[in-house]
């Protein structure tokens, strides 16, 4: 499932290889931070700050209250790099039960994993698309997304004739 699933508060830090920054304050587009190694306040968009820590490349450390923390379900992203195709189909269904829609499906190339052309991405769109859900490709620097939105139901009425 997902590990950090909580949204953010002010006092959270995120961890890259490299540094650490604590979460100062948020406007409606902005998370802004402040450096380990640097006094000046930087800023993030929220989308990007999730998307990062969503594929792993920042690690997300809550501060000690967790109390009245609402999880955050709108714009996740999945990385699927699972061996088996029913492995992937399993934690996407376990993660459609948790995330509202649109959210991001990333195939991350790994050992055994699905790639994005491969036939088990395939079969991941296939099902997508059974489940009435809309999906297209979103590149994002290096890596390429596939988001997920809402379907539109085709609804045919015909006219009775009398």
């Amino acid at each position: 499932m997902i590990n950090n699933m909580y949204a953010l508060r002010k006092g959270d830090m995120f961890v890259n290889s490299r540094w650490a920054a604590i979460l100062t304050r948020k406007t409606r587009k902005y998370w802004y931070f402040r450096w380990s190694h640097n006094p000046q306040e930087g800023r993030v968009p929220i989308k990007k700050l999730w998307r990062h820590i969503d594929t792993g490349s920042l690690a997300l450390h809550y501060r000690s209250s967790m109390k009245y923390r609402r999880k955050k379900q709108d714009g996740r992203t999945i990385v699927l790099n699972n061996e088996t195709l029913e492995a992937n189909l399993k934690s996407l269904r376990d993660f459609m039960g948790f995330a509202k829609l649109p959210f991001y499906v990333n195939f991350e190339p790994s050992e055994g994993g699905p790639d994005r052309n491969s036939f088990e991405s395939e079969e991941i769109v296939l099902f997508l698309k059974k489940a009435n859900l809309k999906c297209y490709n979103v590149d994002y620097k290096k890596d390429t997304f596939l988001k997920v939105k809402r379907g539109r139901f085709e609804i045919k009425v015909e006219k009775n004739s009398l």
